[in-house]
């Protein structure tokens, strides 16, 4: 009896942790800002041609495909470790620069005035800039004009004085 009972408070304690690491990724990301509307269609003509790189999005997207875009609003300084983990919990691909270029092509307006948006790579396919510290892509958007920059891995992001978006581009499109 004392075992059950052990056993029991065991599983409790386990399962509320998860639904409490959920409910903080929640509170650390927020609603989709796109409201689940968010659709990237692929054209069956586009050339992954343009897209040539040490990685493609060719491994990721393919064409005539239709993929659901979340854009996620980073609230405070932010940990890239816990964007990845977030990303991961979504099943999202990690399409990096190449795919914000590629979704400044195919789809600009969810690019948000006065913003960066960020497209992770898995950790170990991130670019690597000075004193090998591994880098996060960004692009920003004023206007019509966009600038690519990075944030260094090591350090949180900071999004004290521009607003920062979290790209999740995921298969999980249903028509």
């Amino acid at each position: 009896m004392r075992r059950i009972i052990f056993v029991t408070c065991i599983s409790i304690l386990f399962c509320s942790s998860i639904f409490s690491q959920n409910q903080n990724m929640d509170d650390l990301f927020g609603k989709d800002l796109l409201g689940g509307k968010g659709i990237l269609e692929v054209p069956i003509d586009y050339d992954v041609g343009i897209y040539t790189d040490s990685f493609t999005i060719i491994d990721y997207l393919k064409a005539g495909h239709s993929y659901k875009i979340e854009l996620f609003e980073l609230r405070n300084k932010q940990d890239p470790g816990e964007c990845i983990m977030f990303l991961k919990e979504k099943d999202a691909l990690f399409l990096g620069d190449i795919g914000l270029f590629f979704l400044k092509r195919y789809r600009p307006d969810i690019f948000i005035d006065g913003s960066y948006m960020i497209s992770f790579l898995e950790k170990e396919k991130l670019p690597v800039g000075i004193d090998n510290y591994k880098l996060i892509p960004k692009l920003y958007r004023y206007g019509d004009f966009y600038k690519l920059d990075y944030s260094i891995y090591r350090f949180t992001i900071n999004t004290e004085f521009i607003r920062h978006i979290l790209l999740c581009v995921s298969n999980d499109f249903k028509k």
